[in-house]
């Protein structure tokens, strides 16, 4: 019976998300369009400000070079101004200044654009339709002083810019519908869960009791909602069971009368007190049942407020930069991101440690607190000092939220459920991810770096707000003691070759690939090849968007030892070949299928990694312990995190991002090869006890 009540509430939920989505997609698309239109009617009005205002400056300029003695024709560095308008203004395809006899005196690099051009050129205002077929409109402005006529002014606009705005308006409603779409459903999710499907299934646990004669326990509630009032109304019911049964012991206790005729009364009494089970005094609490769903929700938006600066922080860093340690530009502009991972990596141990002692609830708070409070710092940052400091105070905060979370999930579920657990916890991690990249890079280009992140720290603490309201600590004392890993631990897991292989043949070098490639030559080579902050955001969310959908399919079919090999050998090689396109293909469409083919990547090759540890080092997780050896797995893995960006912007100073590319790829093919050769050729020899000699 629980198991149809189950099936229908899964049933439901799934009708609820469809309904949501279709609600979500409509009112999107009309507010899409509504937007749209508004856009194409004020695009033009403000194209001739622009064009004026440009105008105007070059005329002040003119005017003032004159009033100062310099002849019209003879004007220093005039060329010069006229290519950093150009430059600044990228919809400006010409700037030109001439005489009132129609000679050129001065112009742009890119005036030689209108011989090769149609022209359309009007006196007035340009006029730009989308269905212009002129690929520059030149507008004239007349230079005057004191009333007579000196020159003209010449802009040659691009007529194709409104099409190339609206195109670009259309990829940005279309990433946010997406984003929208799926933080719609990772909110829903959590009201369902929070408000229906645990308060229903603590109702189910409440009645199980009482069908199995229990009615020693009340339901706790705080809210008024439905949830609220049959809770209330449960327990008024078994309240008034309790109060029958107390007045009729107490009846029973002060009846006088002949005691044969009241002893079979007082036998069927202590019939019933062993059958039932009643609550004598304060009734015993039934807390709701927690939910994995609990915790997904508020770290959904703390890894979303961090990933926000994922597709611009390379620029950031770059925006701040000053000589540091002798060290080349690029190193530097690696420096903070390394930094970030290398304190996240040293905080996870005792992070974890705190989380068991003070509880899963009030861990996560504190840590989206510090979070949030580092991300607000690192957009007030002035140096590249302060800048690592912040982003250390942040890398805590983020470490203590990571291994919290992973241990609230740990806890409340069944060991038959801990794969979809830690799936729970994977598809928050990167929903957030590829959201936080999308919206960051859609964000940046209109408000700004700091205020970026000044969103991304607001953002943060509205996830301590959730964690604080929602999250239900478990009893502490049940909760496991963790040993702490010794050197001896390491050393004896770092001598067997199975784990040494898949360590640093699998683990290393996808972590190098994420955060050297993914994390900091992708947005500095996007940049390069014209692209703005947006579309490096839309990029990068290729990543998570794959592994989304990918890795739940993967991991189900990842069942046997044979199979999880495969995968990991599949992972590294495709690793490699989304490296190499770059190298022989280096072009933004390039960077969005590289990008997407690392996503598929790490779906196949990481899940695998550890269960193959676990059966290829069964002796070392036995003794030891599997927390132990994940605990020393996942920090030396760590290496790759660390070292990733340093190893890119060494390549890149030395090679340029081509030859990056091919180094890294050539790292990983390597690196699978040797895997490749462990796992199916090497591993099939009898194998001796790893401590013999």
């Amino acid at each position: 019976m629980r198991s149809s009540k189950t099936t229908q509430n899964s049933a439901n939920k799934i009708r609820v998300l469809l309904l949501t989505a279709i609600a979500v997609v409509i009112s999107f698309f009309l507010l899409s369009y509504a937007a749209l239109d508004i856009f194409r009617d004020e695009l033009t009005p403000e194209m001739e400000k622009k064009g004026r205002a440009l105008a105007e400056s070059i005329n002040d300029l003119v005017l003032k070079s004159v009033n100062y003695g310099v002849p019209f024709d003879r004007l220093r560095g005039m060329g010069e101004y006229l290519d950093t308008l150009n430059v600044k203004n990228p919809e400006i395809l010409y700037i030109g200044v001439s005489d009132n006899k129609g000679k050129e005196l001065y112009k742009s690099d890119e005036a030689s654009a209108a011989a090769t051009t149609k022209i359309k050129t009007t006196s007035k205002a340009p006029q730009i339709l989308p269905s212009s077929k002129a690929e520059m409109i030149v507008t004239t402005f007349d230079i005057s002083k004191d009333g007579q006529k000196l020159g003209t002014i010449k802009l040659g606009m691009d007529g194709k810019y409104f099409e190339k705005m609206v195109d670009k308006i259309l990829l940005d409603i279309v990433t946010v519908g997406l984003v929208s779409l799926l933080v719609a459903f990772e909110l829903l999710s959590f009201i369902i869960s929070c408000y229906i499907t645990s308060p229903m299934r603590t109702l189910y646990a409440y009645f199980d009791r009482i069908k199995n004669k229990d009615f020693s326990f009340s339901l706790v509630s705080s809210t008024k909602d439905e949830a609220g009032n049959a809770f209330a109304a449960a327990n008024t019911l078994v309240d008034k069971i309790n109060l029958k049964y107390l007045e009729l012991r107490s009846r029973l206790s002060a009846a006088s009368g002949d005691p044969e005729k009241l002893a079979p009364l007082r036998d069927k009494f202590s019939g019933i007190e062993s059958q039932y089970q009643f609550a004598t005094g304060t009734a015993k609490i039934h807390q709701p049942e927690k939910l994995v769903e609990y915790i997904k929700w508020p770290f959904f938006l703390l890894i979303f407020s961090d990933a926000l600066s994922i597709s611009f922080f390379p620029h950031f860093v770059n925006s701040l930069y000053q000589p540091l340690f002798g060290l080349s530009r690029e190193v530097i502009m690696g420096l903070p991101i390394s930094v970030f991972m290398l304190v996240w990596a040293l905080s996870l141990p005792w992070a974890g440690a705190w989380s068991d002692r003070v509880g899963r609830r009030k861990a996560f708070l504190y840590g989206a607190l510090i979070t949030g409070i580092g991300l607000f710092l690192s957009g007030t940052a002035q140096t590249l000092i302060d800048l690592m400091i912040w982003r250390s105070l942040t890398a805590i905060g983020y470490a203590i939220v990571f291994i919290t979370s992973q241990a609230y999930i740990n806890e409340n579920t069944k060991p038959e459920q801990r794969t979809q657990g830690m799936a729970v916890f994977l598809s928050g991690f990167f929903a957030g991810s590829l959201c936080g990249a999308a919206i960051g890079g859609i964000l940046a280009d209109r408000i700004g770096y700091s205020q970026t992140l000044f969103v991304s720290g607001f953002i943060a603490l509205i996830a301590a707000f959730f964690a604080h309201k929602f999250v239900i600590d478990g009893d502490l004392s049940l909760v496991a003691k963790k040993t702490k890993a010794k050197a001896s631990d390491y050393f004896r897991l770092l001598t067997n070759r199975h784990f040494f292989f898949v360590t640093f043949f699998s683990a290393i070098p996808a972590k190098i690939a994420l955060t050297g490639f993914l994390y900091f030559c992708v947005p500095l080579f996007m940049k390069m090849l014209g692209g703005d902050q947006s579309s490096t955001g839309r990029g990068m969310m290729a990543y998570g968007l794959v592994i989304v959908f990918f890795a739940p399919y993967i991991a189900s079919h990842a069942s046997s030892l044979g199979s999880r090999k495969l995968f990991m050998v599949i992972g590294g090689l495709l690793t490699s070949i989304s490296l190499f396109i770059l190298h022989f293909n280096p072009n933004i469409g390039a960077v969005i299928l590289a990008v997407a083919m690392l996503g598929l990547a790490h779906a196949i090759g990481l899940s695998p990694q550890f269960p193959v540890i676990s059966d290829l080092c069964a002796d070392e997780c036995k003794s030891l312990g599997v927390g132990t050896v994940m605990g020393i797995f996942r920090m030396i893995e760590r290496i790759g995190n660390v070292s990733g960006p340093i190893l890119a912007a060494v390549l890149i100073a030395a090679l340029g991002f081509e030859g990056t590319f091919m180094w890294l790829g050539w790292i990983s093919l390597f690196a699978v090869v040797v895997l490749a050769i462990h796992l199916f050729i090497l591993s099939r020899r009898p194998v001796a006890s790893e401590g013999s000699p």
